[in-house]
């Protein structure tokens, strides 16, 4: 009737079944990360052999292979430009660019990752067109080499496994030492050494065994699990969580975990204003603005209608949506909103009713987009919209709109403030879009009447770069407006608490080093002077500051292969530390050496080219909301 051995035989089943499970587990997370980026890479692929064009599935795509691409398609393979109608790809998940990249056929820069030249396997066709030739498939592209990269890391137990072995080899030890005594002392007692050994030595050791510490810490763990899943943080394994407590570096990605990975609308500047979005919004003076400065109503006109924003659908049932590169949608949204207070109606309203006749999109070569609208305001005259690189879109204006409504002469005085209006913007990190317009005499219709070759003449005259065509340079400047992915509105008191608790972080990016440290500094990650703010203010050379001397750094990608042991170990020691340009590889580089120097090292990332590294951080944590599945 004692069914004790029954109930831990039982137990014993319920603890071995449980292992397994865990094991199993383990090894399936492994294949659907796999499958993950499998689903990344486009299944079809159309490529043109022997002169005709095929469609072909994307796993038989070779090295030589020229791919058609268009905008919505995803690239199937590592690919070089030769060929391009205005193509751009969204390549924010693989590289950490968070904006689309205007690709070209020359390279642009040596590094892959910047030559603009070079497309990756899994990016994103946005807008436009191109033929591609294959250089890299399978395994050798470089999202290929990133699966490589998550599956070989190797990865330093926990904390809190370290601790346990510690503490049971410990246990191991005390029990063996009072054991040895045990049997000893009953020896020389003259006891059985049988017995001395089944009743004293054996039964010590098993009464030294922890057995609730398993449970008490799996359920401790429990509990905080469940905590941090009220406030939406999803543990996938249980003993990171003490890991997490421990942590002393926190190494982050800064495209869509700092910033919201969404380009939006920060300054307006007019001849005689500038007019900053948060701090207009905040104080509830945006309309106020808008009706005191006409040039601003303009520049909203412009940016509103020169746009190849289009609604639609991603499934049959889903409602409109807008569609268009980073800088577009970005433009689209914010004027949605200025156009509605201004007009008291909605954007696709005013967009049709402000007809457009006539267009030339963007493309890298020339750096602006035209259009020709009939314009309310001019009774349905045509109006012609340029927008551009600022100084390229300066160089086809002669005036400016003034104060006033009239259009001046560009002089000294407009150039002056231009400059440093520009260098200001630029020096924040942010993009700048120069705007003009030209009311036109005559309709395209009518031009085209007297001359069938009146557009081609406009686009030539417009690029200004062909013998025999005059030139264009007589457009009216309005502004310029200038975008920036914003940093999240609770990272920089997140970033104060990290300091506060003595916790050092470091921004790990794909992006520009000046868009990196701008959004560093937005968000208190770099407060201290850089080298060159220090030579600049010293009037010396940058090499020439002293090394002690500099406690904010921002390291471009391409330096870190040659960083020796001697140049990690002073950089890991620096205050505020900002990575710009860098590939998966680096990124993972990085882990090791701030984990090489000490610390518990935690990496945050939302895009593929984080995968690594997050997964040799002894702490990886992934944006759930906006993150790639992987």
């Amino acid at each position: 009737g004692n069914y004790t051995n029954l109930y831990i035989g039982l137990l014993l089943w319920i603890v071995i079944i449980f292992t397994c499970y865990e094991t199993f587990s383990q090894e399936s997370k492994s294949d659907e990360l796999m499958e993950k980026f499998r689903a990344m890479v486009p299944a079809a692929a159309t490529v043109i052999r022997d002169g005709n064009t095929v469609p072909i599935s994307a796993t038989d795509i070779v090295i030589g292979d020229l791919i058609r691409l268009k905008s919505g398609e995803k690239v199937p393979a590592d690919c070089r430009v030769i060929f391009n109608q205005s193509l751009k790809v969204d390549q924010s998940m693989i590289t950490g660019e968070s904006e689309a990249v205007d690709t070209t056929v020359n390279a642009a820069d040596p590094n892959a990752l910047e030559a603009r030249n070079i497309i990756f396997n899994g990016s994103l066709c946005v807008d436009g067109s191109c033929i591609a030739v294959a250089i890299r498939t399978g395994d050798a592209t470089l999202i290929g080499t990133m699966v490589e990269l998550t599956g070989d890391v190797g990865k330093n137990s926990s904390t809190l496994k370290k601790d346990i072995e510690y503490f049971v080899k410990f246990l191991t030890a005390f029990a063996l030492f009072q054991s040895a005594i045990v049997f000893i002392v009953g020896i020389s007692r003259g006891i059985d050494p049988v017995q001395v050994f089944i009743q004293g030595f054996v039964v010590i050791m098993i009464g030294n065994v922890p057995q609730g510490l398993p449970a008490t810490v799996t359920a401790c763990l429990f509990i905080i699990a469940d905590r941090m899943g009220k406030v939406n943080v999803f543990v996938k394994k249980l003993d990171i969580i003490e890991t997490l407590g421990s942590c002393t570096c926190i190494c982050t990605d800064k495209t869509g975990t700092l910033t919201q990975n969404l380009m939006s609308v920060a300054n307006l500047w007019v001849v005689s204003t500038k007019f900053s979005v948060t701090e207009s919004i905040e104080a509830n003076k945006q309309d106020a603005i808008l009706d005191k400065i006409s040039q601003l109503t303009y520049l909203i006109d412009v940016a509103t209608l020169n746009s190849r924003v289009v609604l639609e659908k991603k499934t049959e049932d889903s409602p409109f949506v807008p569609n268009g590169d980073a800088t577009e949608l970005g433009l689209y949204r914010h004027m949605s909103k200025l156009i509605e207070d201004k007009y008291k109606q909605d954007i696709e309203t005013y967009r049709n009713n402000n007809v457009k006749v006539h267009e030339i999109p963007f493309n890298s070569s020339n750096k602006w987009q035209m259009s020709i609208h009939k314009f309310k305001k001019f009774n349905d005259s045509e109006i012609l919209l340029l927008k551009g690189a600022p100084d390229v879109l300066l160089s086809k204006c002669n005036r400016y709109l003034a104060n006033d409504g009239t259009y001046k002469e560009i002089d000294q005085s407009f150039q002056t403030r231009y400059t440093s209006e520009y260098e200001e913007f630029g020096g924040q990190g942010e993009r700048v879009l120069g705007f003009a317009i030209k009311p036109l005499d005559k309709t395209i219709e009518e031009e085209e009447s007297l001359n069938p070759k009146f557009k081609e003449i406009l686009k030539e005259g417009l690029v200004g770069k062909k013998d025999g065509v005059k030139p264009i340079n007589d457009l009216i400047f309005v502004g310029l407006i200038t975008l920036m992915d914003p940093p999240r509105d609770e990272v920089p008191k997140a970033i104060k608490d990290c300091h506060t608790a003595g916790v050092k972080v470091v921004m790990v990016t794909g992006d520009h080093p000046l868009t990196a440290a701008a959004i560093a500094r937005k968000i208190g990650l770099i407060n201290r002077p850089t080298r060159d703010i220090l030579a600049k203010e010293r009037n010396i050379q940058p090499k020439d500051v002293p090394e002690e001397d500099i406690d904010a750094v921002v390291v471009h990608g391409s330096e870190i292969a040659a960083m020796t042991e001697d140049h990690w170990k002073i950089l890991v020691n620096k205050k505020e530390i900002v990575f710009a340009r860098t590939s998966p590889e680096q990124k993972l580089i990085i882990v090791k050496e701030f984990t090489k120097a000490g610390n518990i090292t935690a990496m945050t990332g939302d895009g593929v080219n984080d995968s690594p590294a997050l997964k040799q951080a002894a702490i990886g944590v992934a944006m759930g909301l906006n993150g790639s599945d992987v």
